[in-house]
């Protein structure tokens, strides 16, 4: 099943993922 949304969903999916991951690196 591949659709414009799926594609749309994973990019703000990753988005999301960097931003926890840099905070996470500055709380260290």
């Amino acid at each position: 099943m591949v659709s414009l949304g799926h594609g749309r969903t994973r990019t703000m999916w990753l988005l999301h993922y960097y931003k926890l991951s840099s905070m996470t690196i500055l709380n260290l």
